[in-house]
């Protein structure tokens, strides 16, 4: 097994304080990248992380996760793993192994407190200060015109995607329900105005619970910032809300609106408040098109690279489509209720 390394790989962990002979698992987590936990001649661990590059995605991903996570070190290291090398020709990291289980159902109220904790511990008052060498998260928005952007860029692309079931349902479905939470959200001038810099929020982005290790008793690590930054409120609320994999129930929204919301000026949360059953549905139309984004060519091979399967003919296309179905069912109709 010591064969799957490459030398600056080896040597990355001999610097870190890693022995061989080494025990090397190939992880299912990541779905972008390449997982592997490591265990050392006395039984230490390790996460090695080889991150995915394409032509067509030239985000440092590295890099990104990496500036995220020495910030985090220093304001809510309990909730990450501690950042120990990395080899940035190579695009590969040395992360610390955190003992636990995947989350696999939706979770409870003491997960949910460990996330609101996660996120006060970011944007505590230092966050101006120390977060300044910070990005801004990817695709992030910090007024209501940046969410519509958003979601008319994410159609636009699936609409684009060669397959006539994917076609009809972009069309029948989310076009209309998108239309809806637009209007919804045009129906005041005011709502477009800009947050204030200091009402930005320090976000993990793809935040939810497909991206944590369950450590028993409502303890949560939280982990794979390649997104994270600076972003707004509504986004990191409605991200958390809307991710299809380990689903967080919207009876637990009120509690997190008002965490976040104690976080930003009062008026940046009135807006907030006023704007939020229309941002739930757009996002929800959102990640109905990164789901579907399955069927594009990079992201196919962001799943293939990382060792998650990749669409290929019939019966996965089939298979993944109604994972769509489902997930518009259960989150994007009962949101459109709300107007």
């Amino acid at each position: 097994m010591d064969a799957i390394l490459q030398i600056e790989e080896e040597r990355m962990l001999e610097e870190a304080g890693f022995h061989k002979p080494y025990l090397i698992d190939r992880l299912k987590a990541g779905r972008n990248n390449r997982v592997y936990e490591i265990v050392d001649e006395a039984n230490s661990k390790a996460v090695l992380k080889r991150y995915f590059h394409h032509s067509g995605d030239q985000r440092d991903r590295l890099k990104h996760e990496w500036k995220f996570l020495t910030y985090a070190e220093n304001c809510a290291a309990e909730f990450v793993p501690k950042l120990l090398a990395r080899k940035d020709q190579s695009r590969v990291a040395l992360l610390e192994f955190i003992e636990g289980k995947n989350f696999k159902v939706e979770v409870g109220g003491a997960e949910i407190d460990s996330a609101i904790s996660f996120v006060e511990a970011l944007n505590g008052e230092h966050r101006m200060k120390l977060g300044k060498s910070l990005p801004v998260a990817a695709e992030a928005c910090f007024a209501v015109r940046d969410h519509i952007e958003l979601m008319r860029k994410r159609l636009e692309k699936v609409s684009s995607i060669n397959d006539e079931k994917v076609g009809c349902f972009v069309a029948n479905q989310l076009l209309p329900i998108a239309r809806i939470a637009e209007n919804a959200l045009l129906e005041g001038s005011w709502k477009y105005e800009e947050n204030v810099v200091e009402d930005r929020l320090i976000s993990p982005s793809d935040f939810g619970f497909h991206n944590a290790i369950d450590r028993g008793m409502g303890e949560v690590c939280f982990i794979d910032f390649e997104y994270a930054g600076w972003d707004g409120a509504a986004k990191l609320i409605c991200d958390f809300f809307s991710q299809p994999q380990v689903c967080v129930s919207e009876a637990h929204l009120p509690n997190f609106v008002d965490a976040v919301g104690k976080m930003i000026s009062a008026k940046s949360e009135n807006i907030l408040l006023n704007n939020l059953p229309g941002l739930l549905l757009l996002h929800g139309v959102k990640w109905c098109c990164i789901l579907l984004n399955e069927f594009s060519e990079v992201d196919a091979s962001r799943r293939e690279y990382s060792g998650d399967w990749r669409i290929k003919g019939k019966e996965n296309r089939d298979m993944q489509f109604r994972k769509v179905e489902r997930y518009f069912n259960k989150k994007c109709l009962p949101r459109v209720n709300a107007f």
